[in-house]
């Protein structure tokens, strides 16, 4: 760098507005990193750096490999009695070449923060309520007792050079305390599509309780009127982030800061897309209940038959094996995310080619018979499709 550019860069940043930091944050900041270098000009501050998802790679490799492992970028809402079990992993390193931990263990301290992306403009965010700066422990993962994935803490004196892990659990994390958890809708061939199918109901569920079991973050219940409107504003059916009109998945950036005496003087991020399990195949549930089950009882009327069974129905063995498929594939990734097997290299891409196929599957059906049947959207969804759904890439 030539001293143009120096100077040119300095004013640029100085002048730079950051979002989520006031001016005088950043002038106390600046002001510190400053200092640090007076006392000594080859001294470098502790560095935070997040570990990126790596294909083939999983969290736990970590454990018999030191550096080999990837964090995950990609987690599952699920059934409230499954969710004690389901743990989003992430892994990040701090740098400290000077070792300073060593020496000033009780000056340095770890704080996460909690995001929703927006769909079209993912530099913007939404936070979670009471999900900002929140302390939390480093840990990293202890030997393996019997299978199972455990977490160790680790002191500040520790924290270098290797690998750190940060432990969330999706339904606590991502959704509000008020919210209507619907049961696994999943379709499969021999339950959903059977004669006597039923819809399943909602369960009112409230996480009253702060949620720690010591390894992962106390996180503050949060209700969904403190969300923000960026956010509330695609829900289609429940007070929920995951919805028909937010494509049953979120874009989450989870970011971790490391304070020196109060101060943040590092910090990282992860981008990890939240998708709703128990809301896959919800859509085809839509197509045998409004479309053919009803049209098959129309048939039977109009051809004099008392009553014929809706699996004789011509759309029918379609349905059924494009829904026997997918929860084939959904029960591979439910073992690969949350049971922590080795299934996939990268999870993420089926979950989207699924989640996707079955949109635009159902949504062009619901066009189709629309003039006939009527419209199968709701209202809202209807609204939030024209004006909010169809304007997000879908890849």
């Amino acid at each position: 760098m030539n001293r143009t550019d120096f100077f040119s860069n300095l004013r640029a940043l100085l002048s730079s507005s950051v979002e989520g930091m006031a001016e005088q944050e950043k002038l106390r900041i600046i002001e510190h990193f400053l200092s640090s270098f007076q006392k000594d000009a080859t001294s470098t501050l502790p560095l935070l750096r997040s570990i990126p998802f790596v294909r083939g790679r999983r969290p736990f490799d970590e454990i018999r490999y030191a550096g080999y492992g990837s964090s995950e970028h990609v987690g599952l809402i699920v059934p409230l009695e499954e969710a004690a079990n389901n743990t989003l992993y992430l892994l990040y390193q701090i740098q400290d070449p000077q070792e300073q931990f060593k020496a000033h263990s009780n000056d340095y301290t770890l704080r996460l923060s909690v995001c929703f992306c927006d769909p079209l403009h993912p530099q913007k965010v939404s936070p979670l309520p009471h999900q900002t700066q929140i302390p939390v422990h480093a840990a990293r993962f202890a030997p393996q007792e019997q299978g199972e994935l455990t977490l160790a803490h680790v002191s500040p004196e520790a924290w270098s050079p290797q690998s750190l892990v940060l432990a969330l659990h999706p339904n606590d994390t991502f959704l509000p305390n008020d919210t209507f958890l619907p049961n696994s809708t999943t379709l499969s061939n021999d339950t959903a599509l059977s004669n006597d199918t039923t819809v399943s109901h909602n369960t009112a569920v409230s996480h009253n309780t702060a949620v720690s079991d010591g390894k992962t973050p106390r996180l503050t219940p949060w209700s969904w009127s403190e969300l923000a409107p960026a956010v509330t504003q695609y829900a289609t059916d429940h007070d929920d982030p995951f919805t028909f009109g937010h494509l049953f998945h979120q874009r989450a950036r989870i970011s971790l800061t490391l304070h020196q005496q109060d101060l943040p003087i590092s910090e990282t991020s992860f981008d990890t897309e939240i998708f709703d399990a128990r809301r896959f195949g919800s859509l085809y549930q839509r197509v045998l209940e409004k479309i053919i089950q009803p049209d098959t009882v129309r048939q039977a009327q109009e051809s004099g038959i008392s009553a014929i069974d809706h699996t004789y129905h011509p759309w029918y063995p379609v349905l059924s094996i494009g829904t026997e498929k997918a929860d084939l594939y959904m029960k591979a990734l439910y073992q690969d995310i949350v049971q922590k097997k080795r299934h996939f290299t990268e999870p993420k891409w089926l979950l989207r080619v699924g989640l996707y196929l079955e949109f635009l599957t159902c949504l062009g059906i619901f066009e189709a018979v629309k003039d006939e049947l009527g419209d199968l959207l709701s209202p809202t969804e209807r609204y939030i499709f024209e004006r909010k759904v169809s304007a997000v890439p879908l890849l």
